[in-house]
């Protein structure tokens, strides 16, 4: 029996939209795959659909709606295989006639389906459409436009006590077709719902994956809760980016009172790109374009006419002889001016497209610095946010800690008084009482008197441990300081190790991660704390991604013959002439390294090589602004495919404060 696999995308780059909307990768698995399997496959990698393959072939598809009706018939589920239970009569999709995205989301709508596979021209799977994937790669300004929740929400919504068992609520929702059910309670006067908590079709394959009892287990002891409730005279681009932040698929929206007024998903978003209307603006496109084609024929017809007519009245000119000659010089002279007034007309046409293409590169270099400003906004945000979390849990910590501290030199004393009139007893009653003797065997005496020092010893340590990491989390933020300030870097750089040591420890398949430190002699540097600690933190992250990812197919001991080490440096250089002096953090790690087409685009926003999931693209791409637009250094990547990867952070050092 096949294990669950990802499918592998096909090697033609994306030309459309709609390429990029397909998940190429879908999770697959044959039809004598038992559903428990399934259930976890899906649970796992947080699917809401398994594709169900024999011998390359499409044969059927399992989602989570299917595990809702599963769920209301009472029967053993570790016999039953998927091909039991799958949806076998799909709605598939070739190459050949996939259309565009409107056409798609057309046939999303009218078929009422969530998963639209896609086939090649030998029916093997391509890849899979849905909602989700649509909304991923169209842009909110298309999308969204400035339509209110309250006009495209479902009013329709299903809601239920807290107190309901999980297994009527899943008759509920299959009874009603219903992909998810809002938990409220009444408000205090009892004129409307409140909604408290939710429960979907995924939070059911995840309670069946854990084996949770759903016949006596209620709604209010294992559903979604707190809601992210939003208003109904919110924007559909505020649900959309609440959607993204908290990554949910569905949003509750609520009244001025807090009621429960409807929902909004994924899909309603979707709707707000009305193939229909699009088509109907087309459609009136075109017929204004066929109308003035019409009227370019007529004044082309007209023209000709008129050509016609002078060609007559030339005839009759040259036939009127030389008393006419000068009624024809005065025409000739009209349309000269004509001619003129018309080459007019085109320079200042020329003049306007010129200066139309200049306001068009404007406008996108303003753009661009929109998007720049955008995301530095939103990561100054979480870093103050963050810094302010850690400086509180710093706080919290460290009281307790001071205070364990404290009483453990008093313990240490204590019991080292206790273990000497112990053993002053001892030589003084030379021959104790067999009670005394038979109690110091039960409790092995000489045992505890040598384990309780190393005990309190084993204690002090661990709270110095946590002293340390305490003292590190409140260096690492650094989010208080809002302009340069002069700077440590090495404290910086061993504050983000610590914090990054459980990542650094060893697991199964490789042994610790070695970092070699060599730092010279660095004065205070000049710069932001919390962003900078921000550069190492992705840096480092990076590098331990890149050899964690170099041991993929080696066995543990070819790890160990080879181990992952990650470098960091650091030196000091004097300026020479019109440079000044600068500091130079070196990280290096002996990874796979990357291609120069790789390196070329590294710090470009929202580029990344890692598996849809486990990277966002901005990393390095904030990393770049920080060093480079916030300090005016420089951020150099230094990589060969096979010899591992140097980032080589530069940050020059002005004398005057004026110039920080």
């Amino acid at each position: 029996m096949q294990q669950p696999q990802h499918l592998s995308s096909s090697d033609c780059q994306p030309s459309a939209l709609l390429d990029r909307a397909i998940d190429r990768e879908p999770i697959a698995v044959t039809p004598d795959t038992p559903v428990v399997e399934v259930l976890v496959a899906m649970s796992q990698n947080r699917a809401s659909y398994i594709l169900i393959l024999e011998n390359e072939k499409l044969v059927g598809i399992f989602t989570e709606r299917d595990v809702v009706k599963l769920t209301t018939t009472p029967m053993d589920w570790s016999e039953i295989l998927v091909a039991q239970v799958m949806t076998s009569q799909l709605i598939t999709l070739s190459l050949e006639e996939k259309g565009d995205i409107f056409s798609v989301l057309s046939l999303l709508r009218s078929a009422r389906i969530r998963h639209l596979p896609l086939l090649d021209d030998r029916d093997r799977v391509v890849g899979v459409i849905t909602p989700e994937s649509l909304r991923q790669v169209l842009k909110p300004t298309d999308l969204l436009q400035i339509r209110r929740v309250g006009d495209v929400m479902v009013t329709q919504v299903v809601n239920a006590s807290p107190s309901i068992l999980m297994f009527e609520l899943a008759q509920i929702m299959v009874e009603q077709r219903k992909s998810c059910v809002v938990i409220c309670e009444k408000s205090n006067n009892g004129d409307r719902q409140i909604p408290i908590g939710i429960v979907t079709e995924r939070d059911i394959v995840q309670f069946k994956a854990m084996g949770l009892d759903l016949f006596t287990t209620p709604a209010e002891a294992v559903m979604s809760t707190p809601l992210f409730p939003i208003s109904v005279n919110a924007s559909l681009w505020e649900a959309n980016q609440m959607m993204q932040e908290h990554c949910i698929r569905r949003l509750v929206a609520v009244d001025l009172e807090g009621g429960l007024a409807g929902i909004v998903t994924q899909s309603t978003l979707l709707q707000a790109l009305d193939p229909v209307e699009l088509y109907s603006t087309v459609e009136l496109l075109q017929q204004t374009v066929t109308k003035q084609t019409l009227e370019l024929q007529k004044a082309n017809e007209e023209m000709k006419r008129e050509v016609s007519q002078r060609q007559e009245v030339q005839t009759q000119l040259e036939e009127l002889g030389k008393n006419l000659k000068q009624q024809v010089d005065e025409r000739t002279l009209e349309l000269q001016k004509a001619n003129s007034q018309l080459q007019e007309a085109n320079l200042a046409l020329e003049r306007a497209n010129r200066e139309q293409a200049i306001l068009n590169e404007e406008l996108e270099r303003r753009l661009k610095q929109l998007e720049k400003a955008q995301v530095q906004l939103v990561q100054s945000e979480k870093m103050s946010a963050l810094g302010q979390l850690i400086s509180g849990i710093g706080h919290e910590i460290n009281n307790p800690v001071t205070f364990l501290k404290g009483n453990l030199k008093h313990a240490q004393a204590y019991i080292k008084d206790l273990l000497d009139h112990l053993e002053l007893y001892r030589q003084e009653l030379s021959d104790p009482s067999d009670k005394i003797k038979d109690h110091a065997e039960e409790i092995d005496l000489d045992f505890v008197r040598r384990d309780l020092p190393e005990i309190i010893d084993s204690m002090t340590a661990g709270v110095d441990r946590v002293s340390q990491l305490s003292v590190s989390l409140r260096t690492f933020s650094r989010s208080d300081a809002t302009s340069k300030v002069p700077v440590d870097l090495h404290e910086g750089l061993k504050s983000t190790l610590v914090i990054l040591k459980h990542r650094l420890k060893a697991n199964e398949n490789r042994p610790d991660i070695k970092v070699i430190e060599d730092y010279g002699e660095l004065p205070n540097i000049p710069c932001y704390p919390g962003p900078m600690n921000q550069v190492f933190m992705n840096i480092l992250a990076n590098a331990i991604d890149a050899v964690e990812e170099s041991n993929r197919g080696k066995s543990y001991d070819r790890v160990v013959a080879n181990p992952n080490k990650i470098w960091i440096k650091t030196r000091w250089e004097g300026g020479e002439g019109d440079h000044p002096p600068r500091a130079i953090v070196s990280i290096k790690d002996n990874g796979m390294g990357m291609p120069e087409s790789v390196r070329e685009k590294i710090f470009d926003r929202l580029f990344t090589t890692k598996p849809m999931g486990k990277g966002t693209g901005l990393g390095l791409s904030i990393s770049y602004q920080i060093v480079v637009e916030k300090h005016k250094g420089s951020l150099i990547c230094l990589s060969e495919l096979g010899k591992g990867t140097e980032f080589q952070i530069v940050l020059p050092v002005r004398q005057k404060r004026s110039d920080w």
